[in-house]
Formats: structure tokens, C-alpha cells, sequence
């Protein structure tokens, strides 16, 4: 379930994260499954941090 993730425009990252929060929830039972929801919310993170750096 680890994704490679593409670009996300800035209007998505909140539809990306409700996402993987979802995912998350209704798998509370799947510890792989909530591990990977949970390296994807990071990798959203640093990827927003990137843009932010690049932009300022």
C-alpha cells in the first residue's frame, strides 16, 4: 500500500490526508495497513515542506 507519491497540488494535500486517515480507521485491524497510511501521511509532509522551502 506504500505509495510513490506524484505531485499533490496544494488543494489536494487535504483530500490526500482525509485519505489515508479514512484508510486508516476502517483498518485499525491491519497494522501493515495503518503503517503504510501512516509513512504516507510523512511522505505528504516532507513533500509540503520541499515546496515550502523551494518557494520562500
Amino acid at each position: 500500500m506504500r505509495q510513490r507519491l506524484k505531485y499533490v497540488p496544494k488543494g489536494l494535500y487535504a483530500l490526500e490526508i482525509e485519505y489515508f486517515l479514512n484508510k486508516i480507521e476502517e483498518n485499525l485491524h491491519d497494522e501493515r495497513i495503518v503503517d503504510d497510511c501512516i509513512y504516507n501521511l510523512q511522505m505528504l509532509r516532507i513533500q509540503r515542506q520541499q515546496e515550502n522551502s523551494i518557494m520562500n
